[in-house]
């Protein structure tokens, strides 16, 4: 079986607005914040979802900043640079070495993916086809 995590964003007015709405009730009338979101979950839950996790209030001020590669963008890379395909399996292997060879000084650029890719071709880690 297939496991998927995800995270949700809740726009309160809009899931209250909605809520009443479906249930055919008054704002004024609209249980709680919290009671709608049990009562949605429910529904989810019974639907084979399973929340893990507690819940907590996005806020707008960001402290921090991730930038994520991807088998995509590797195989993306390959086919565009090289002509050629790479193995998901194989477009992994790079970026573990990307991972472990990080240089927060010159970060993670397509130069550094190129280097990557033609060292570990070369020593035959991985194949381009």
């Amino acid at each position: 079986m297939k496991k998927y995590k995800a995270t949700l964003l809740i726009d309160e007015d809009l899931l209250l607005k909605t809520y009443c709405e479906g249930h055919n009730i008054t704002p004024e009338n609209c249980p709680s914040l919290e009671e709608v979101i049990k009562s949605e979950a429910l529904w989810i839950l019974q639907s084979g979802i399973d929340v893990i996790g507690d819940l907590e209030q996005v806020h707008n001020n960001k402290t921090s900043i991730s930038i994520e590669w991807s088998v995509p963008d590797i195989q993306g890379y390959v086919s565009n640079e090289y002509e050629k395909n790479i193995s998901d399996e194989d477009a992994l292997v790079v970026l573990e070495y990307l991972e472990d060879n990080y240089d927060p000084t010159h970060g993670i650029t397509w130069d550094i993916i190129y280097t990557a890719i033609d060292e570990l071709s070369r020593d035959n880690s991985i194949a381009l086809i």
